[in-house]
């Protein structure tokens, strides 16, 4: 295995982020100003967001995040999202950017974690389902 950083995201990580999210779902591609209007409404106070990256031989790997939902706001509720480039799932990046994720939460004392996972994804879902994930709802 690459040696892995994970580290925070910052303001230059911005079109690597986009890139691994378009790879991982190329029917639903993003722009950075699409991600960088949605990041602009966590205003750190009462909506939170926290986002890292992995990264191997100078190259983005993949990123995780947790946020608050606007719309169904609990400061202890969070969702989660965790997208590794295609050609590097299934190596340990994924393992490493949630065991982070979950160390960058311990403060906000999480009641309640969601996670979005398509339904064909299945290595994904096993992957939640091992760190004690279930499906509650279904969206098409």
């Amino acid at each position: 295995m690459d040696n892995i950083t994970i580290r925070p995201f910052n303001e230059h990580d911005y079109p690597a982020a986009v890139a691994v999210s378009n790879a991982v779902y190329p029917d639903y591609p993003w722009s950075e100003s699409e991600w960088r209007h949605w990041d602009s409404l966590f205003d750190g106070e009462r909506l939170k967001m926290g986002r890292i990256v992995a990264e191997g031989n100078g190259r983005m790997l993949g990123w995780a995040e947790y946020h608050h939902w606007s719309d169904t706001y609990h400061p202890q509720k969070l969702a989660v999202d965790a997208l590794v480039h295609p050609e590097r799932q299934g190596r340990g990046v994924g393992g490493r950017l949630y065991d982070a994720l979950m160390d960058m939460m311990v403060s906000l004392d999480p009641i309640v974690l969601w996670a979005r996972i398509r339904e064909t994804f299945e290595s994904g879902i096993r992957f939640m389902e091992k760190r004690g994930f279930r499906e509650v709802r279904r969206a098409w």
